[in-house]
C-alpha cells in the first residue's frame, strides 16, 4: 500500500513539473506568434501602401561568442546557441534562440554580389538588402509564395585566405535579422 501511495505522490509531482514547462513553453510560443503577427500586419500594410503602425519593437535578446572550431572561427549568436554538424555537406550550423545559419566552405557558390543577385532573382525577391563587406558581401530578401513568406539570407566572407559560405532561409525577421549578425560577423 505504501508502494502505491509513494508511486502516486511521484507520478503526480511528475505531471506538475511537466504542467509547468508546457505552461512556460506555451506563453513563450504565444509571445513569439504576438510579435510575428505585428511584424506581418506591419509590413503587409506598407507592401499595400497604406498607412501602418510603427514596426514593432523586439526585445534585444542577449548574445554571446560561439565557436566554430572546425573553421577556426568564431561569431555572436543569441545567448543558449549551439554549434553542430551541418545537415548537409561539411560546414557546421549554429542553431539557437530565433536561429539557423549554416557555415561552410564556399565551393560553387556566388563569387560576387551581382552573381549572389542573380542567383536570388529566381525568388523574386523582395526588400532586397545587399551590403559590400570588407572581405566579402552579404545579401537578405524575402519571399512570398505559397507556403507564406520566407526571410533569406546569403554571405560571401573571405577570412584568413579562405572563402566561407553562410546562409539560411528562416521563417521570420528575427530568424533572418540574427543570422544576418552572424554571417556578418564571422571572424577568426
Amino acid at each position: 500500500m505504501k508502494i502505491l501511495k509513494l508511486v502516486g505522490i511521484a507520478l503526480g509531482v511528475v505531471l506538475l513539473l511537466i504542467g509547468g514547462v508546457a505552461s512556460i513553453a506555451a506563453y513563450k510560443t504565444v509571445q513569439q506568434d504576438r510579435e510575428i503577427d505585428a511584424d506581418l500586419a506591419y509590413r503587409s500594410a506598407h507592401a499595400a501602401g497604406r498607412a501602418a503602425p510603427p514596426p514593432p519593437v523586439r526585445q534585444a535578446a542577449s548574445t554571446t561568442l560561439v565557436s566554430l572550431d572546425k573553421f577556426g572561427l568564431k561569431t555572436d549568436a543569441p545567448a543558449g546557441s549551439t554549434v553542430g554538424p551541418a545537415l548537409i555537406g561539411d560546414g557546421l550550423m549554429i542553431e539557437g534562440p530565433d536561429l539557423i545559419v549554416t557555415i561552410e566552405p564556399a565551393k560553387n557558390r556566388p563569387k560576387t554580389l551581382v552573381e549572389a543577385k542573380k542567383d536570388a532573382a529566381m525568388f523574386t525577391p523582395a526588400n532586397l538588402l545587399a551590403e559590400t563587406l570588407p572581405d566579402g558581401w552579404s545579401l537578405a530578401f524575402e519571399n512570398t509564395g505559397a507556403a507564406g513568406t520566407n526571410y533569406f539570407v546569403r554571405a560571401r566572407r573571405e577570412i584568413g585566405k579562405k572563402p566561407y559560405w553562410c546562409d539560411t532561409t528562416a521563417s521570420n525577421p528575427a530568424q533572418q535579422s540574427n543570422a544576418l549578425r552572424a554571417c556578418k560577423g564571422l571572424r577568426p
